[in-house]
C-alpha cells in the first residue's frame, strides 16, 4: 500500500513462509482457530500473499525457496514462479565488491531510476549529502539506531555535511 502511495517499488524477502510454519506445525482444520490466536495466520498469509504479488521482484536465497516453498497451495495464484521476472535469487552472503565503501558508478537505468527518487524526496540542498539505505522492517533486533550512529560518528561522512 505504501509502494502505491510513494510510487516506490519494492521487493519481498519472506525468510519465514507462514504456510510452511503452519505445516510444520500440524495445523488443520481443528486446531487453527487455537494457532491463529497465537501465529495471526490468517492475517499473516493474506499479507504474504498481497506482498507478493505486489512487489517489483520476490527475492529468494535458492531456487529450492522459489519452486518448492512459494508454490505451497496457500499462495496458488499470488505469484507465479515460473515468471522469472517476478524471482530473483541471491545465495546468503555479502558480495565485497558491490557493498562497499567505495561509492560505486551505476548504470545509467540504475542511476536514473534512484535520482527520480532522491529528486522527489529531498530538498535540493541536501541531494548531495551522503545517506545510507536500510531495507528491513523498524524493530530493535534488525539495529537500525546502531547504523545511524556508525554513520553519524563517521568523521570522513561529518566533514561532507558541510
Amino acid at each position: 500500500m505504501l509502494s502505491n502511495i510513494l510510487d516506490v517499488p519494492f521487493t519481498f524477502t519472506a525468510h519465514s513462509l507462514g504456510a510452511q510454519k503452519m505445516d510444520k506445525l500440524g495445523v488443520n482444520k481443528e486446531n487453527f482457530d487455537e494457532f491463529d490466536k497465537k501465529y495471526n495466520f490468517s492475517k499473516r498469509i493474506f499479507a504474504e500473499r498481497i506482498a507478493m504479488n505486489r512487489s517489483f521482484v520476490n527475492v529468494v536465497s535458492t531456487t529450492q525457496e522459489r519452486f518448492d516453498q512459494y508454490s505451497h497451495r496457500l499462495y496458488e495464484g499470488a505469484v507465479d514462479v515460473k515468471d522469472d521476472s517476478k524471482f530473483k535469487v541471491i545465495p546468503p552472503g555479502v558480495n565485497t565488491k558491490t557493498f562497499t565503501h567505495i561509492p560505486q558508478i551505476f548504470d545509467e537505468d540504475t542511476e536514473n531510476c534512484i535520482l527520480k527518487y532522491l529528486n522527489r524526496d529531498l530538498n535540493d540542498d541536501r541531494l548531495n549529502l551522503p545517506c545510507i539505505v536500510l531495507s528491513s522492517r523498524f524493530d530493535k533486533k534488525k539495529n537500525h539506531k546502531g547504523a545511524v550512529l556508525a554513520f553519524a560518528k563517521d568523521k570522513n561522512y561529518r566533514k561532507r555535511q558541510t
